[in-house]
């Protein structure tokens, strides 16, 4: 039984296996150099960790396990942000997730 040795509220994309799948997770957890963990750098928001996991979902056609994804490649890829007065537009991304499907089932772990 091992400890967790990464805090919960962040994302994991697979490096290995299943290039480019991204998963929020809720809990504490165990992970290895097969997993790229992602938080925020200032201040957590669920709906913004939700949003960028998505849109990095969507470059998994870009991987396989030949073409591995990995840190550097990670750090390049771009993810379309909605802006608002040369901000991130929080608010808009909050709406997108929260209309998306399966949200509701989501929102309790928050």
């Amino acid at each position: 039984n091992e400890e967790p040795n990464t805090k919960a509220k962040c994302l994991t994309v697979a490096l290995n296996g299943s290039v480019g799948e991204t998963f929020f997770q809720f809990d504490d957890f165990i992970t290895s150099d097969d997993n790229a963990v992602l938080t925020l750098k200032k201040k957590y928001n669920p709906y913004l960790l939700f949003y960028i996991g998505a849109m990095i979902k969507n470059h998994r056609w870009r991987y396989n396990y030949y073409r591995k994804l990995n840190i550097s490649k990670l750090k390049k890829m771009t993810i379309p942000t909605p802006y608002k007065n040369g901000s991130i537009d929080i608010d808009y991304i909050e709406k997108i997730v929260k209309n998306s499907y399966g949200f509701e089932e989501l929102k309790k772990f928050f």
